[in-house]
């Protein structure tokens, strides 16, 4: 008898190993379809064929849209099909793996820049768990949702062309920055006009270089006053024209900048952030030298963005940081040079 209980005691617990392993390869499996969901309207989103309809990757509607499908489809799935009905697990915890896993193939594999994944994280986290938990709740309680998810999984398909109906709006920003120098205007304004080859020991630490802008690397001026030409270069083969607009010696300087795609390389920026492109652009920048006591001068340097997106306020908070940390790191760098030419 003995021998019989033990045999049956193995026997129950290889089959509760077998159903255990049964469902932990169904969990990766209702995640593999989410993936594949999200993975497939990507590339659909992304093809440029389809761009006037669709809007691409960083359309609202793909913002919004496509995580709350991915997670109520996950939830969908796992919650109907024999998956422990656990409304926490299936609304929450399998779409952020999902999504989270997604975003670091993206990353990897350079289909998506780490700017954008950040930019994009806030919204795609926040969208997927409403999709999870939502569905996940409306399964518990009524034991159907087919239909409903159904509907939610092509809704960026149907609502992505309407959104093209509406012209985007043109956002005009102003970012600036300021330094104190213990230094005379005269000294100050021969470290602005031209920038020599900046070292990247010179550059201080900065969270925006990792994740994919170019550091700077100097300005050439080909000669002086209005009408002349400034080269800025940054790393990755990256050039802006700036033409002088106001040329004030030891008090302005102030220059249009010029985006030519021939020397901005298609790989030196993500695609949704280009210079010059269909969402962004920098539209000109001003130094003024402001007089500070004996000794001293205030710094300042601003600049102009164009932003096209239906993000509004979102995405013009993103550039104002990205700009305002570029610009007072080089404004640190002039103040660092200007300084120790000066003896200060």
């Amino acid at each position: 008898m003995e021998l019989v209980a033990k045999a049956e005691e193995l026997e129950r617990a290889t089959r509760d190993a077998w159903i255990r392993k049964g469902e932990r390869t169904a969990r990766w499996i209702i995640i593999g379809c989410g993936l594949l969901y999200g993975g497939i309207t990507r590339v659909v989103f992304g093809m440029e064929v389809l761009s006037k309809w669709l809007g691409g990757a960083a359309s609202a509607t793909f913002l919004f849209l496509v995580p709350v499908a991915m997670g109520a489809l996950v939830a969908f799935l796992g919650m109907t099909l024999g998956q422990p009905k656990r409304t926490g697990y299936w609304g929450a915890g399998a779409p952020l793996l999902c999504l989270l896993i997604g975003m670091l193939v993206s990353l990897v594999t350079g289909f998506e820049a780490a700017f954008c994944l950040l930019v994009a994280a806030p919204i795609l986290i926040v969208m997927t768990l409403i999709g999870g938990l939502v569905t996940a709740a409306i399964v518990k309680r009524t034991g159907g949702g087919r239909l409903q998810v159904t509907a939610v999984v092509l809704m960026p398909y149907a609502v992505a062309p309407l959104e093209q109906m509406i012209a985007l709006p043109e956002d005009l920003l102003t970012v600036h920055n300021q330094v104190e120098i213990h230094a005379s205007p005269r000294e100050v304004w021969s470290q602005i006009a031209s920038v020599p080859e900046i070292s990247r020991d010179e550059l201080r630490w900065s969270w925006v270089h990792p994740i994919g802008f170019p550091r700077p690397r100097a300005a050439v001026l080909d000669g002086e006053g209005v009408g002349a030409v400034r080269i800025a270069t940054f790393e990755r083969n990256v050039s802006f024209f700036e033409r002088v607009t106001d040329w004030q010696p030891e008090k302005t300087i102030a220059f249009g900048i010029e985006a030519d795609p021939q020397f901005v390389p298609a790989n030196a920026f993500d695609q949704h952030v280009i210079v010059g492109g269909r969402f962004y652009d920098v539209l000109d920048g001003r130094y003024v030298i402001e007089a500070s006591g004996e000794g001293k001068v205030i710094l300042h340097l601003s600049s102009r963005h164009r932003l096209n997106t239906h993000l509004g306020r979102y995405a013009s908070w993103w550039s104002e940081q990205v700009m305002d940390e570029i610009q007072g790191n080089i404004l640190e760098v002039i103040r660092k040079r200007t300084e120790e030419r000066a003896g200060k």
